[in-house]
């Protein structure tokens, strides 16, 4: 079985950070953030935990998502439509994960977290996209409370992914629509 490629958009912060760090054991990881020094620094603390991890910390954000296999985005949900500006023709056919917060961090309903990937759905139309919605909003990656997303192999993916993940735990909530 080849090793999956794993972009991670705001791969410095502490999600993407906290992320990037559990899934380097078992995947080849494209790291993208706008800090290359915190980049930088990541990488060596990753390098430090996981001898021999295949790490690369890039600075064209269509070349990370173009050599992806999936995308993990953990840019605030605000930042998406930026996101997908810059990377929405290299994702046709890709899964791409959204781990996002709410920052009311409060009433996080099944209807919310559904509307939200319903929208990154529109601004990613050729992705397989899920949504992973962690709450509460404290700066802390717990793993995500909520899962959402309309294709089943995506959801699945992305499942498989999350238990490499330190702070996994079984989901609550994966609404399919």
């Amino acid at each position: 079985m080849l090793t999956k490629t794993i972009a991670i958009f705001g791969a410095s912060g502490t999600t993407g950070s906290a992320i990037a760090t559990s899934l380097a054991k078992n995947y080849r990881l494209l790291l993208f953030a706008h800090e290359p020094t915190a980049l930088a620094r990541l990488e060596r603390v990753i390098m430090e935990q996981v001898p021999g991890a295949d790490i690369e910390c890039m600075g064209c954000a269509a070349d990370v998502t173009w050599e992806a296999d999936v995308i993990i985005s953990t840019v605030p949900l605000v930042q998406e439509e930026e996101l997908a500006s810059k990377i929405e023709p290299f994702t046709n056919r890709k899964t791409l994960i959204s781990v996002s917060s709410y920052e009311d961090g409060f009433n996080l309903v099944a209807s919310k977290a559904l509307k939200a990937t319903r929208q990154l759905q529109q601004l990613f139309p050729g992705a397989k996209v899920v949504g992973l919605f962690n709450v509460p909003f404290d700066n802390e990656w717990h793993g995500p409370t909520v899962m959402t997303g309309s294709d089943e192999e995506a959801l699945q993916l992305a499942e498989e992914i999350l238990t490499y993940t330190e702070n996994y735990r079984e989901l609550k909530n994966k609404i399919v629509a």
